[in-house]
């Protein structure tokens, strides 16, 4: 091969290779590929945290409990040193209602409340929430028309708030001014709350069932809490309406005698009863419910009483 020829290939072969300084241009001059940000899966764990720390502070608000003593606690709720000073309070109507103190365990709910100016109750529509949005209704209730000062007990809380505590929500819909009947009542909204801590019950050895005349009684449930002593009954050959009735009238006792009577004595013999429901079952049954309020001051020892037609029988129950 001459050397012209060599020449002229050599050439070729530099046309056809890659320009060094185009490709060096067009690396410098290309723009970097952007990547995708991190922080939008950062963020989402973010929000998922805070959604779950907000959901266990809604529906395990326990933490949150404040206890305290209240002067007259003892008194009105029991469990002195477990009521939870409460203050919330709400205006309609002219009306101011204050939930002063609440207390819960597995037999009730109790809460004291204030009114200003003063009312002798508050409507039987009143109810409370908890967290889980199941709602409670008023069974019971005690008053000072005078001071405005208002005790009112509900049923007690479900499974699981002894577990996680309980965020009540009080609502009234009408306050009774007078307690007459028909009752001169205010209508608003008045909606309080609070957070509370819910005392579990011990139960305790079933006594044996007893008979007094045609009626017996089978215990089917004993249970104490720091406040509260509770007593079940299922009642047979006795109702509701027949024990509900008065006997043994005369001059001396004008208003007779109560056919039946389930009382808890202390250990002084001290009527400690606070409540008392009957509730007529099926084939026959009647379901008694009575509640008391605790006081050891006996040593823990305390009598349940059943009388009916003016006798009557004692079973004994130990708190320990």
């Amino acid at each position: 091969m001459t050397s012209e020829l060599l020449e002229k290939r050599l050439e070729r072969l530099a046309d056809d290779g890659p320009d060094a300084r185009r490709v060096i241009e067009n690396v410098l001059g290309r723009k970097p590929a952007r990547r995708a940000p991190a922080w939008p899966r950062f963020a989402w764990s973010v929000v998922a945290a805070l959604v779950l720390v907000a959901m266990v502070a809604y529906f395990v608000p326990a933490a949150g409990t404040v206890v305290a003593r209240v002067p007259f606690a003892g008194d009105a709720l029991g469990a002195r040193a477990r009521v939870t000073v409460v203050g919330a309070s709400a205006t309609s109507s002219g009306y101011t209602l204050t939930l002063v103190a609440a207390y819960a365990d597995s037999t009730r709910t109790e809460l004291r409340l204030h009114s200003s100016p003063a009312v002798a109750f508050i409507g039987l529509s009143s109810a409370i929430t908890d967290q889980f949005g199941r709602s409670y209704h008023s069974v019971n209730g005690r008053s000072n028309a005078l001071t405005g000062d208002l005790t009112e007990e509900f049923e007690a809380l479900a499974w699981p708030d002894a577990n996680t505590g309980a965020r009540i929500t009080l609502t009234v819909t009408e306050l009774d001014l007078d307690g007459h009947a028909p009752p001169t009542a205010i209508h608003g909204k008045w909606t309080v709350s609070a957070i509370l801590g819910v005392d579990e019950g011990v139960s305790v050895a079933l006594p044996p069932p007893g008979t007094v005349g045609a009626a017996h009684f089978r215990f089917t449930s004993m249970s104490y809490t720091p406040a509260t002593i509770a007593v079940d009954v299922d009642m047979t050959g006795a109702t509701s309406q027949s024990t509900g009735q008065l006997y043994q009238e005369d001059p001396s006792n004008p208003k007779g005698e109560p056919v039946l009577g389930i009382e808890v004595l202390d250990a002084f013999g001290t009527r400690i009863t606070m409540s008392i429901e009957i509730d007529d079952g099926f084939f026959g049954v009647s379901h008694v419910h009575v509640l008391a309020g605790r006081d050891d001051t006996g040593g823990g020892r305390y009598t349940i009483r059943v009388t009916y037609r003016g006798q009557h029988f004692d079973r004994t129950l130990v708190v320990t």
